[in-house]
């Protein structure tokens, strides 16, 4: 047998083996504190802030304890479990003594017994320490070790390793049998495991207990009326083990369901309650998560729901954003429609190209973005009445909104020019020099994409459109208009295009957008011509765009310019024109923006799905252009090829 740490016995039941649990985890009145065998302690790791709690510090928190008032400290105990309770009763002498005392703690363990599920009552061959350390160890009774391959034998009262097993019960009753005993024999208690290095398992018996029953028998006067009591003691606890038995089956299954029962304990304590109710799908539960599924596998103790918390936190605060983002998602898709209703029919008596904001713009204002990430009043807020307010001040946040557009692409140009650029903020932006650039569409055009006031507010690629991605961030940061920065300015552009107009006559610094669409040149770049595609003519407002692309970016920054006249200028006129046309009539495709504007009804659309509109709803035989006009972010082609190429180039360049 090997060895095993000395302990103090007490007179046991003769009648059971004498390894018994209580030697274990009780102790009489007037016995020393029998405490388990101390593990080897871990070296500290780190600074002095990670000391040792030495047992001094310890024993500093038990008076209190000790001198807590009884009622209370029972009261305490009976919300406690059995196990809790033993552990409790290790403490100190005082306690072990208090809790140890049948006449007033009986009610007491027995709260505590209540508090599991199924649990059968206490026998009379066990004191209430005992049987908590019975059913709810997990120590070998020789070793006192902690192995996986634990037995327990209930009608024993004993637990056990394999190994103790091996060495405290034995597999051979044959030569111990006795025949006046043989009545007895099905009730010695037994256990069958696998042996060490076998294949097969075997019957182990607990000879100790009846080599003590021959002793018993052998000194009783009466020895038949010994057996009967004997047989009717032994009935009795072997329907007691069978009891315990079927409820360790059941405990060990619900293991799982407890442990996650305590990680949803723990996740309220944590104060993600009423989170947690609002989890519908019970895979989204995090007790049914994957990491703590697995760590629910066996029982949680207090160091492994603390070892939880910060997964829990994380996965509960990640819970928590994504049902505030799809409850704003979900709200902001009410607000919408209400603000385009409001954009609707507050711009009814203006111009169909008057300067106006979209719903996009009206969703970012601040006063808005307020309201939207206020979740409080997701429930009561009512779109069509809360949002009233904006129908009256609509002018004003027009208003306001023109000269936030108009500081914005000031910034362009002074980003672009340098802080030392002087201009005239109430004429720069009607000036022909003043060309932004829109990158998105200078990817997917060819000629490239100059574009000027007063289109550039509006362009389709300006706007502040409804981006429900960067909406489902809540994010109380307004959006300002160009927050996608497409639009760009571009310092060469101006230069380019002050060379160009110094070059024909025209003064750059006072030459507007306007005077140059009403001289209408055609300009030709005698550079750019080419044997196989022809000559290369366009309108002044392609010149900025063909410089840079086919020019500047090429790396060949000279060219030559000329205007065409005459017959060869108005047929150049009437190509691009006719180009423009069919465009325009073309369904939206490429992300070019609608052509035409319903004057009626304000209804955008290509060339003839507008003039069926006016038709169809307003009742008109033949649209005319007072029935129909063009947008403002219309495209127009200011590029054509004419045919056939110049043969030869002159010398003349400008540089």
């Amino acid at each position: 047998m090997p060895s095993r740490p000395k302990r103090k016995s007490k007179p046991t039941n003769a009648s059971t083996v004498d390894v018994s649990p209580s030697d274990a985890v009780v102790q009489t009145d007037g016995e020393s504190d029998l405490e388990p065998p101390k593990k080897r302690q871990k070296k500290a790791k780190g600074t002095a802030a990670k000391r040792k709690v030495n047992v001094a510090d310890k024993a500093r928190l038990l008076p209190s304890l000790n001198a807590m008032p009884l009622d209370i400290f029972y009261e305490i105990c009976e919300t406690l479990e059995p196990l809790d309770v033993l552990h409790l009763s290790w403490t100190s002498i005082y306690i072990h003594n208090t809790l140890m005392d049948k006449n007033a703690t009986s009610a007491l363990w027995k709260k505590s017994r209540s508090l599991i599920v199924g649990l059968p009552e206490c026998p009379n061959d066990l004191n209430e320490a005992q049987y908590a350390h019975l059913m709810f160890g997990k120590d070998c009774y020789c070793c006192l070790k902690k192995p996986r391959d634990l037995h327990t034998i209930w009608a024993g009262r004993f637990r056990a390793c394999s190994s103790c097993v091996e060495s405290t019960y034995s597999p051979d009753i044959i030569g111990h049998r006795d025949g006046s005993l043989s009545k007895l024999e099905n009730f010695l208690p037994m256990i069958r495991i696998c042996p060490k290095k076998q294949r097969y398992t075997r019957n182990y018996y607990c000879i100790k207990t009846y080599e003590a029953w021959k002793e018993e028998y052998t000194a009783a006067e009466n020895k038949s009326e010994w057996v009967h009591e004997k047989i009717k003691e032994r009935t009795i606890i072997e329907e007691h083990a069978q009891q315990c038995s079927t409820w360790a089956r059941s405990w060990a299954e619900q293991l799982p369901a407890r442990s996650k029962a305590k990680v949803v304990e723990r996740i309220k304590a944590l104060g993600w309650g009423s989170e947690f109710d609002k989890i519908f799908y019970e895979g989204q539960k995090p007790q049914n998560l994957e990491k703590i599924t697995k760590a629910c596998q066996k029982e949680l103790t207090e160091r492994n729901l603390l070892r939880l918390e910060p997964y829990i936190n994380q996965y509960m605060g990640a819970i928590q954003r994504k049902r505030l983002q799809s409850e704003y998602s979900s709200f902001i898709r009410k607000v919408v429609p209400v603000l385009k209703d409001i954009i609707d029919t507050c711009t009814v008596a203006l111009p169909p190209n008057a300067l106006v904001p979209t719903a996009g713009d009206l969703v970012y204002l601040p006063i808005v973005q307020d309201i939207l990430n206020d979740t409080t009043q997701y429930r009561s807020f009512k779109p069509e009445t809360d949002l009233e307010f904006l129908r009256e001040s609509f002018s004003d946040i027009v208003a306001q909104w023109q000269h936030d557009v108009e500081v914005r692409l000031h910034d362009l140009i002074r980003s672009a020019c340098g802080q030392g650029y002087e201009f005239d903020p109430k004429t720069i932006l009607h000036l022909a020099t003043t060309a932004f650039c829109c990158t998105r569409c200078n990817n997917m055009h060819a000629e490239g994409a100059s574009i000027w006031y007063p289109r550039i507010p509006i362009h389709t690629h300006s706007t502040t459109d409804i981006d429900w991605q960067l909406l489902d961030k809540m994010s109380n940061e307004s959006v300002i208009w160009n927050y996608k920065e497409f639009i760009i300015f571009r310092e060469e552009d101006m230069l380019s295009l002050s060379k160009v107009l110094t070059q024909f006559g025209f003064d750059p610094k006072v030459t507007t957008a306007g005077q140059m669409d009403a001289a209408d040149l055609i300009f030709e770049c005698v550079t750019c011509n080419s044997q196989n595609v022809g000559r290369c003519t366009m309108r002044w407002r392609a010149l900025a765009a063909h410089i840079n692309k086919a020019h500047n970016e090429s790396g060949t920054s000279t060219f030559k310019l000329q205007l065409l006249e005459g017959t060869e200028a108005e047929y150049v006129k009437n190509r691009l024109d006719e180009t423009t046309g069919r465009m325009r009539a073309e369904p939206y495709r490429y992300e070019r923006p609608d052509s035409k504007i319903c004057v009626h009804c304000k209804k955008t659309g290509n060339v003839v799905s507008i003039a069926t509109h006016v038709r169809g709803v307003h009742g008109i035989a033949r649209p005319t252009e007072a029935d129909m006009v063009l947008s403002l972010d219309a495209d127009s082609t200011h590029f054509h090829r004419l045919w056939p190429p110049r043969e030869e180039q002159d010398d003349e360049i400008l540089t």
